[in-house]
């Protein structure tokens, strides 16, 4: 299974990139990645970046991994609720919120 972007990171992006004055070219040049996945990571349309990718391009837009993963891990853990409600009610929902909790 390929594993989605959690959301909002595409417009983290987008917003970083703009605050610094880059063009969407000179940010994919200089993170050695194509302009149109860079566009796709920015709108969402893409599945979720390497680990390198996602550091090259934090350091170059000076953006927090951190809340990248505290994001990634609060989007988990809507997919895991969504899940149990789907295939085992709401109880089931419940006992996931718990065990994901903290």
């Amino acid at each position: 299974m390929t594993e989605k972007l959690p959301e909002g990171i595409g417009a983290d992006i987008r917003r970083c990139r703009e605050r610094k004055g880059l063009s969407l070219s000179e940010t994919a040049r200089r993170a050695d990645i194509s302009k149109g996945y860079l566009s796709q990571l920015e709108s969402a349309q893409a599945n979720a970046p390497s680990v390198w990718i996602v550091f090259r391009l934090a350091s170059l837009l000076d953006m927090d991994i951190g809340h990248w993963q505290r994001q990634h891990k609060r989007e988990q853990l809507r997919i895991r609720r969504e899940a149990a409600q789907l295939y085992h009610g709401d109880y089931a929902a419940l006992m996931v919120g718990e065990e994901g909790a903290g």
